[in-house]
């Protein structure tokens, strides 16, 4: 199965590549279009027969790399921004939600079959009559078990009847939102939330990608709300053709307060204007080049 996922992801890679070509020759720049040619274009390809091997995450998590790698590369950010600003810029939730709907509408339209149906028989020995109360907890690592946990998660106990979908679709999304303004892990993330999605916006477009018609000041003002500041703490780390430094090394040259240049020292101790100036030249001039 991981081998037949693989293919799929470099299907989806293709797709997005042929994607890319066609909108550049048609002329076609604004993100929303482009993600709306996803959804049409190279969705269908990553989550093709999704309902059987997507039940396991870590399997959907190799579709999602696609995903996520497609949307940095229409803000100009780098590869190590937080995942959860990526998918929080364009209002998107991550592909497994996709695949967990696909998974449950399987599930019904099998349950709606005749009972004579080879495959309605199978649902019904796997899950309900046929099995014994212990097997259950037994079996690990397949379909019906995978499935099970999910709808646990969410108090919707898989029964002999009919799922309701949107219900444990809707609280999926919740927790993912839940997840996004608690996360205490990436100090980019607390930032970007403080400053950008204080009022619970998650699953909202931002309005400035569609606004800004020229890529390079979208993806100046991208960088910027996706924590790539072009800081000191960032650019001695991650920058090109500069050495490596140590953390202690990388301190402000605005506040001379020889405090480490990071999120906090830039947003809130060293003067904000000449900061921002400062950054948004070096951003421009290397906008300019490239």
């Amino acid at each position: 199965m991981a081998y037949g996922v693989e293919s799929l992801v470099a299907a989806g890679k293709k797709a997005v590549h042929a994607m890319q070509r066609r909108c550049i020759y048609l002329h076609l720049s604004d993100p929303a279009t482009i993600c709306k040619l996803f959804d049409i274009l190279v969705l269908p390809v990553l989550s093709y027969s999704c309902e059987v091997w997507a039940v396991n995450p870590k399997v959907g998590a190799k579709a999602e790399l696609v995903h996520r790698q497609f949307l940095r590369q229409l803000l100009g950010v780098r590869k190590s921004t937080t995942n959860q600003i990526v998918l929080a810029e364009f209002g998107r939730l991550p592909l497994q939600i996709h695949f967990w709907q696909q998974i449950l509408r399987y599930h019904n339209r099998v349950r709606a079959l005749p009972n004579s149906r080879l495959d309605k028989l199978a649902l019904i020995d796997g899950f309900w009559e046929s099995s014994p109360p212990h097997r259950v907890e037994t079996l690990s690592g397949n379909w019906r078990s995978d499935v099970r946990r999910f709808t646990d998660t969410h108090v919707q106990q898989i029964l002999y009847d009919e799922l309701d979908i949107s219900i444990i679709i809707e609280r999926e999304k919740a927790r993912w939102v839940e997840d996004f303004f608690f996360d205490t892990d990436h100090s980019s993330l607390q930032l970007y939330r403080t400053v950008y999605k204080a009022d619970h916006s998650v699953c909202q477009y931002s309005d400035y990608l569609s606004t800004f018609k020229c890529y390079p000041p979208r993806r100046l003002i991208s960088r910027f709300r996706c924590g790539c500041h072009g800081i000191e703490v960032d650019t001695s780390c991650f920058g090109k053709g500069i050495e490596h430094c140590s953390r202690e090394d990388r301190v402000c040259l605005v506040c001379m307060s020889g405090s480490v240049e990071d999120g906090t020292i830039f947003c809130l101790t060293a003067p904000p204007t000449v900061t921002f100036l400062r950054n948004t030249a070096t951003f421009s001039i290397r906008l300019h080049l490239q």
